[in-house]
């Protein structure tokens, strides 16, 4: 099996269309160089246009004569607004002209220099720009090479032309000297900084590009892969090894290698012989001196600082063997799920250094804990669909299967009175039509609330209300109520189920009570709410057993008794035959104990 890496093409989530993408927008070192250039461009446009002022403030004469510079500097502030106006406009690409600009700038700058300079020339701090620019984008080494030569241009520029000027007996100031190894030493600490800070910059928009790039598949091997491809992308990795053992012995093992500027392709390779606990090593170092003559191996250990040579090839891990390379990392992969491994990176062209060996540590953790996310994400939706299927259950049981099952016995009375008494034909089958519009309404609720997913109302007080005037509409019952929750979300949680609750208690209320009145009752407290439901009706049949009327949790409605059940409440009943019933709710809060 292969899997490439960098595609050129953007992965879209699963299901969205090609060409759309709903991720939203993200910060990137690519937004970041478009502000810098930006900045660069108005300090280079506000550095031009001051130039200009010194030369025509200050009275001192140049060697070559003021015209020329004058022609120079004004063609400079030409040349910085229209890189002002492009990058502005976004008419190019940062990173397509940033290079180009610096050594254009380079360049003019020799030549203000040269044409300024009579004594030392003010202009050489145009070169200290150049370095800044460089080191805000590009870091140490470039900021390196562009001190190096604007020191090397300057001396040569002004030796040049003073010596054109004056013969050979001209006279070399010390300052001459010393602005170029100023510039120099400026170069480097200016390039360590812009390291530091590219450094830190590139690893922020990772890491969150890393969370981002990871939440938009539930294939788990997609999104390990996915976040694999980042990692070696991001390293700049010639050569990569992912192992993984999984609690049950299971595992996998990818293996790539590329040449610079090519793309890397992953193989699939068999299980080797490794196991979790050879992966404390952190990494390893490979030297060639000629070809495979002069091979040395040695295994670094970062956190005793230990450096261990092989005194054979045989005593090497196998995928030394494998690749060449200059220096590798081994990353070990813990997951809360048990599932165990490494990662090894490798570079044939420069070493890894401590940070990015701590960062990719990080990254891992990140790819575990995503990872481990996942499983928990899939196991907590199997839970509440099966969840939604019991309450599902419980509302077809206490509606739509109840008014079957009064059908059933209506039917089974009607063929009794065709039998025995024909008279009373007709008014048992109005009353049984009647239980058939009853259901079919009830059915229709139903379904209606399904499609909705939510009650009417924000709140208890407004949606448990609403439920209470449907039942008055459809019921002969006077039902009062009376309820303190205004301030418990309805929609979800503890305050979904006690709208349930009371629907499911004036339900068997209107169809078995045959009560005339009945009242429902909301107190919500500081931890519990209790929610009281009772009726004047004939009460439960399991009274006539109780002649204290106090009854058992279970002789409550299957449905109500689960959701109590579900949410760590109490649940008791009082009844007596022909007395009324009352049946006493006490909910948790925040819907646990």
């Amino acid at each position: 099996m292969k899997f490439r890496l960098f595609s050129s093409d953007r992965a879209t989530p699963e299901g969205t269309p090609p060409g759309s993408d709903p991720r939203p927008l993200l910060a990137t070192t690519d937004d970041s160089a478009e502000r810098s250039e930006r900045v660069i461009a108005i300090c280079r446009l506000a550095l031009s246009i001051s130039a200009f002022a010194i030369i025509f403030i200050d009275p001192r004469e140049p060697l070559y004569g003021s015209s020329a510079l004058y022609i120079v500097l004004a063609l400079y502030i030409a040349y910085s607004s229209t890189l002002l106006w492009l990058i502005s406009n976004h008419e190019v690409k940062p990173e397509a002209i940033s290079k180009p600009v610096l050594l254009a700038d380079v360049a003019w700058f020799t030549a203000i220099v040269s044409l300024s300079e009579g004594g030392p020339s003010p202009f050489f701090l145009f070169y200290v720009f150049a370095v800044c620019s460089a080191g805000a984008r590009w870091g140490m080494r470039t900021t390196v090479r562009v001190a190096v030569g604007s020191a090397l241009l300057y001396l040569i520029s002004v030796l040049g032309i003073r010596w054109f000027f004056t013969g050979p007996d001209f006279i070399v100031r010390s300052a001459h000297i010393l602005r170029p190894t100023y510039l120099i030493i400026l170069g480097y600490l200016v390039g360590f900084i812009g390291e530091h800070e590219i450094s830190a910059k590139r690893r922020l928009v990772e890491m969150v590009a890393f969370q981002q790039d990871a939440g938009y598949s539930r294939n788990e091997l997609r999104v390990l892969i996915r976040l694999f491809r980042r990692i070696v992308r991001f390293y700049r990795a010639d050569y990569a090894l992912l192992q993984i053992r999984a609690a049950d012995g299971a595992g996998i093992e990818w293996e790539g290698t590329s040449k610079p500027g090519h793309r890397m392709v992953l193989h699939q390779v068999p299980n080797s012989a490794w196991t979790p606990a050879s992966s404390g090593r952190l990494a390893y170092r490979v030297t060639h001196t000629f070809g495979n003559w002069g091979r040395r191996a040695e295994e670094i250990d970062y956190e005793k600082t230990e450096v261990r040579s092989f005194t054979s090839e045989a005593a090497e891990p196998a995928f030394l063997a494998r690749v060449r390379t200059r220096s590798l990392i081994v990353i070990p992969i813990s997951s809360p799920s048990s599932a165990r491994g490494r990662l090894i990176l490798g570079r044939s062209r420069e070493n890894f250094s401590m940070d990015e060996t701590n960062f990719c540590r990080a990254l891992v953790k990140q790819a575990a804990v995503i990872h481990q996310s996942m499983m928990l994400q899939g196991k907590a939706e199997t839970l509440a669909v099966a969840e939604e299927r019991a309450r599902i259950a419980r509302d077809i049981h206490d509606g739509f299967v109840q008014s079957l099952a009064s059908v059933d016995v209506g039917i089974e009375v009607c063929r009794k009175l065709q039998r025995k008494d024909p008279s009373k034909l007709d008014d048992e089958l109005l009353e049984l039509q009647r239980n058939i519009k009853q259901g079919y309404r009830e059915a229709r609720q139903y379904l209606d609330m399904l499609r909705n997913q939510a009650p009417r109302g924000a709140d208890v007080d407004t949606a448990m209300a609403e439920v209470v005037r449907e039942f008055r509409g459809k019921s002969e019952t006077a039902i009062e109520f009376e309820s303190n929750a205004g301030g418990v979300p309805a929609q979800h949680g503890v305050g979904f189920e006690l709208l349930q609750i009371v629907r499911e208690g004036l339900t068997n209320i209107s169809r078995h009570a045959n009560a005339e009145h009945a009242s429902v009752s909301v107190d919500a407290r500081e931890r519990d709410i209790v929610v009281v439901i009772r009726d004047d009706g004939v009460g439960f049949p399991a009274a006539a057993e109780k002649s204290n009327g106090e009854l058992t949790a279970a002789a409550a409605p299957w449905s109500i008794r689960e959701r109590v059940e579900s949410l760590s409440g109490e649940l008791s009943i009082k009844s007596n035959v022909g007395g009324g019933s009352e049946i006493h709710v006490r909910l948790p809060r925040n819907g646990t104990r």
